[in-house]
């Protein structure tokens, strides 16, 4: 897997109880880590229930085991496409040269 792969649904499940299984550590005394329950990640992983994590949930998850969070299903983080702080300001141009030129401005 990249590192910047996406992980989903089951993936994201087998995940969780692979690496509490690593730390030898159980899946109730991660859930009380992550201020829930302690039946919440062993539903989350028997039940799928919730159907995924919580941000804050995946977020402690992700520091306690020192992964990036999207290997615990969070999404890839939005960016601007190329050149689009270019195009706005060229647009704030645009509309900053017509109200100028408008005849009812008073200075």
């Amino acid at each position: 897997m990249s590192p910047t792969a996406i992980v989903e649904g089951s993936d994201v499940r087998a995940k969780v109880q692979q690496l509490a299984n690593g730390r030898h550590v159980s899946l109730a005394s991660l859930s009380r880590l992550v201020g829930k329950n302690a039946s919440y990640l062993q539903q989350f992983v028997t039940r799928g229930s919730p159907k995924q994590l919580g941000e804050d949930e995946r977020l402690v998850l992700a520091q306690f085991f020192g992964i990036d969070e999207r290997e615990l299903g969070a999404r890839e983080p939005w960016h601007p496409a190329q050149g689009a702080s270019t195009c706005r300001r060229e647009a704030a141009d645009r509309r900053m040269t017509v109200e100028a030129s408008r005849p009812d401005r008073g200075a």
